[in-house]
């Protein structure tokens, strides 16, 4: 009796079968199966391993391969020996009846990683994978008594990869979730911002235009020093409420006298140097030095094609 060189490629959880001039050396009666897989360390290999005669008759088989049936098969190990394949695996008979042919009629092995069998029982359908080799087992010169099959169960961790894959594209779906929702509030945030600051110009254009114009004369016209503080109090408080301009000029820099900003705020506001006088109860030379100096402390004393009335607003962002 040969030997039987029999290989595992446990790193891929694959069993496959390696045959050395199995035509001339491998015996193949059922009865020398029975030996081999029930000799140790075959019948506890972490691989199922099956003898089907020629009609795919299940013959023997190892323990790894009767747990496999505990699982897959309706029959169990014990009601499958003697049982055709295809009976006591539901289903499988069209995914697997040309392969188990080709293998007896042919005489040769093949193995396939990674294969998709699906089960068929009266109320549901399993999908399993499998590293499966088969193997036609032959006495020389060219009787075939049957085929052999080894195969490793990859189901458990096919089923782990698709629950681990399907999770990972939740957890991607929910962060992409949390992601729009952060813009989606970020530019309602961005629109908020711009529609207090529409409001603020507006409050603060209506205030210099017209509210701060009429109270200095008021108080141009009122003898009563009582009223005018009272009127300069008023002027003073509704500077602070629509001061952003008189605040982004201090702020950058330019080093204005508190004069010289309202003197900015009134040319920004498109008036005159006299009208500026008037409501400042200035001279209009007066308001003409300021004008000057605003210049040189803006940097467009020299530019003399830049308006100062335009390169304020460009400062600021209001008209």
């Amino acid at each position: 009796m040969g030997k039987i060189p029999i290989s595992f490629d446990l790193e891929r959880g694959a069993a496959a079968l390696k045959y050395r001039a199995f035509s001339e050396r491998l015996p193949g009666s059922i009865s020398f199966w029975n030996q081999v897989l029930s000799a140790f360390p075959v019948a506890d290999l972490p691989a199922g391993i099956a003898f089907l005669d020629r009609e795919f008759i299940l013959r023997r088989q190892n323990r790894q391969y009767a747990d496999y049936l505990r699982l897959y098969s309706p029959l169990g190990p014990d009601q499958a020996l003697g049982r055709c394949y295809f009976d006591y695996m539901p289903g499988s008979r069209d995914q697997l009846e040309e392969w188990f042919r080709e293998t007896r009629d042919c005489g040769r092995s093949e193995t396939q990683y990674g294969y998709p069998l699906r089960l068929t029982y009266p109320t549901r359908e399993n999908l399993t994978y499998w590293n499966v080799s088969m193997t036609a087992v032959s006495r020389w010169p060219s009787r075939v008594e049957g085929i052999v099959i080894f195969c490793v169960d990859l189901t458990p961790e096919k089923r782990a990869s698709q629950i681990l894959h399907a999770q990972q594209t939740e957890l991607a779906r929910q962060a992409q979730q949390i992601e729009d929702a952060k813009n989606a509030l970020r530019f309602l945030q961005a629109l908020r911002e711009e529609d207090k600051k529409e409001l603020g110009l507006r409050l603060a254009a209506n205030t210099r235009n017209l509210i701060l114009p009429a109270l200095q004369l008021l108080k141009n016209c009122c003898p009563d020093q009582r009223r005018r503080t009272l009127l300069q109090t008023i002027e003073t408080s509704l500077e602070e409420i629509v001061g952003p301009f008189s605040r982004r000029l201090q702020s950058t820099a330019f080093n204005l006298t508190p004069k010289e900003i309202a003197v900015a705020n009134h040319i920004k506001s498109g008036r005159t140097s006299k009208e500026i006088a008037g409501l400042l109860s200035l001279s209009p030379a007066s308001i003409d030095f300021h004008r000057n100096n605003i210049r040189k402390k803006l940097g467009i004393h020299k530019r003399k094609e830049v308006g100062l009335r335009e390169y304020l607003i460009s400062r600021t962002g209001e008209e």
